[in-house]
């Protein structure tokens, strides 16, 4: 009928059913080639240097207007996880539109109060318990927090895809194109080594392709201001940029803004990851090298091994016996000759 409105609630694609929400995703990215994500800082955090880990959110903008945010993304998870737990807490992060507020995309990460209890300390060799993950689900999703810990999404039918961490040598996600797929049908490899004092001049680039035809690129951008420098010092916010192919699916797109954000929490979520202080000096991290799982830092310490930790002991002119300072020494005694030397037969 002339002039009649007909609105599109869902399309297929090659992934399967693409409903309204992921079509609003693909709508507002529209024809945009590259995105830039930004987290924010917090400054709590900051000033405490990590011992108050606040939820993270982040600022999604086109790469060549990155004051006007297209979308926003923020993180929700038990306090207390996040507090001793980060960065293996569970969470489910939002992406909605700024405007209207409306969330179109959630992103459900289970953590260490979930059961993954050897996410730190083991190799990623089982999904169960060792290998960090996402679950994308299209729309917004109701979840349940514990008490203290864990967190459990209630409708499960609006997922649409899987990010999992491979059991591989160098950094590798694989992309599953249903929740319940056997195989995955993309992956997402990045380089062995990243993070520490390197961000402060190289930029580590994810790599998102099926076989050999390329999807998206997703890069953990270094600074390039002061004020990028300092944040990167201070805090652990940082920025990416995200890359499409021509032609590539809305799940495609949201595929990639969630590997982004497991990619974040996996390699570069530290607190102080370049500096960190030690007792009786500080530990420089050059980068952290990335081995079937197992993060595995390339660092130097610089120790104080003197007494006290301070200057060296100076020399006292005060009667007062200090044991931590060092005594004057006493004139050496002038030699005496045999001639003047006399013996005492008094006794």
């Amino acid at each position: 009928m002339e002039g009649s409105e007909v609105t599109v609630t869902s399309a297929e694609g090659d992934l399967g059913k693409i409903g309204p929400d992921l079509m609003k995703i693909a709508e507002i990215i529209g024809d945009k080639k590259s995105l830039i994500i930004k987290q924010k800082v917090d400054f709590l955090e900051a000033a405490t240097q990590g011992a108050y880990e606040a939820a993270n959110k982040y600022k999604i903008s086109a790469a060549d207007n990155e004051e006007e945010a297209i979308l926003h993304a923020k993180a929700y998870g038990p306090c207390c996880e996040r507090m001793f737990c980060a960065p293996f807490h569970s969470l489910v992060l939002k992406i909605s539109d700024p405007k209207t507020g409306q969330v179109h995309l959630s992103i459900e990460r289970p953590g260490f109060g979930s059961g993954k209890y050897c996410m730190r300390c083991c190799c990623a060799c089982h999904e169960g318990c060792c290998n960090d993950g996402v679950v994308v689900h299209e729309g917004d999703v109701d979840h349940k927090q514990g008490n203290c810990c864990g967190i459990t999404v209630e409708n499960q039918d609006k997922a649409i895809s899987k990010i999992l961490q491979s059991n591989t040598m160098t950094p590798q996600l694989d992309v599953y194109a249903e929740v319940d797929s056997a195989e995955p049908y993309a992956s997402i490899t990045g380089p062995c080594c990243f993070g520490g004092c390197s961000e402060m001049c190289c930029s580590s680039e994810f790599k998102y392709q099926k076989g050999d035809t390329p999807i998206a690129t997703m890069t953990k951008l270094a600074p390039k201001t002061c004020g990028e420098c300092c944040t990167e010092c201070c805090t652990d916010a940082d920025r990416f940029s995200v890359n499409f192919e021509d032609n590539i699916e809305a799940e495609e797109k949201a595929n990639s803004l969630a590997a982004v954000f497991l990619s974040d929490y996996m390699f570069f979520e530290m607190d102080n990851g370049m500096i960190t202080f030690i007792p009786g000096g500080c530990k420089f991290t050059f980068f952290q090298c990335y081995c079937f799982g197992c993060l595995l830092p390339c660092s130097a310490e610089c120790k104080n091994d003197k007494v006290g930790g301070g200057a060296p002991a100076t020399v006292v002119t005060d009667a007062r016996e200090d044991k931590n300072c060092a005594k004057p020494a006493l004139p050496a005694a002038e030699p005496t000759s045999v001639e003047s030397m006399t013996l005492d037969r008094s006794i």
